[in-house]
């Protein structure tokens, strides 16, 4: 869980040092302090979805799925000339 708040956290400090629209952070887009409590796959999801339409900077890539049928995603991120 620790790893995942990490990720969040340097994923925003990238996306908002370049953003132009607000980007909220996971404690308000969830509405609880991340790691407070379970969060769904499906939410974490939701919330990387909204990422990429408030930045060019990421983009989400499905790589698979778990034995669930759940997508397995992968975000990049990097200036569009680098894409």
């Amino acid at each position: 869980m620790r790893r995942l708040s990490l990720c969040v956290f340097v994923l925003l400090f990238a996306i908002a040092s370049q953003a132009q629209t607000a980007i909220p952070t996971p404690d308000e887009f969830l509405g609880y302090t991340l790691g407070d409590r379970f969060t769904p796959h499906a939410r974490i999801l939701d919330y990387f979805h909204l990422l990429t339409t408030r930045s060019n900077l990421i983009t989400m890539q499905q790589f698979g799925e778990t034995y669930e049928h759940r997508p397995l995603m992968l975000a990049v991120i990097t200036s569009p000339k680098n894409r």
